[in-house]
C-alpha cells in the first residue's frame, strides 16, 4: 500500500475531525494513516479493502496447503507403517499407554468441575 503524505493525520486530529467524516472518507476509498507519538498507530480503510484482504489471506492458505499437498505427493515413497510397528520402532508399550489412560480415567471418576 502507497501511503501518500496527505492521508497522515495525528491521533488528535482525527478526534477534532470526528468518527464520521474519517468513515465517511474510507468509505470512497481514502485510506487513513492515523499517527501516535510520530510513528503510524492503526489505518482507517473501507469495509471494500478488508474484504480484499481477507482473500487474499484465504488465497495464502489455499496456496500453502496446495503447496504442502504438492511436496508430499513428490516425495511420497509409498511406504506405509501401522502404527504398531512404528511404536515399537521407538520403544513405546501401546498396552502401556493405554492402561496409563485407564489409571487417569479412574484417578478423574470422583472430580466434578
Amino acid at each position: 500500500m502507497k501511503i501518500d503524505t496527505n492521508d497522515l493525520i495525528s491521533v488528535s486530529d482525527a478526534n477534532k475531525q470526528g468518527v464520521s467524516k474519517l468513515v465517511a472518507e474510507a468509505s470512497e476509498g481514502r485510506d487513513l494513516v492515523l499517527i501516535k507519538n510520530n510513528k503510524p498507530a492503526a489505518v482507517i480503510v473501507g469495509i471494500h479493502k478488508i474484504e480484499r484482504l481477507q482473500r487474499v489471506d484465504e488465497i495464502e492458505d489455499d496456496i500453502k496447503l496446495m503447496t504442502l499437498a504438492l511436496v508430499r505427493a513428490a516425495t511420497d515413497s509409498g511406504r506405509r507403517v501401522t502404527l504398531e510397528d512404528a511404536a515399537a520402532k521407538f520403544g513405546i508399550d501401546l498396552d502401556e499407554l493405554d492402561d496409563d489412560e485407564d489409571d487417569e480415567d479412574d484417578s478423574n471418576e470422583g472430580q466434578r468441575d
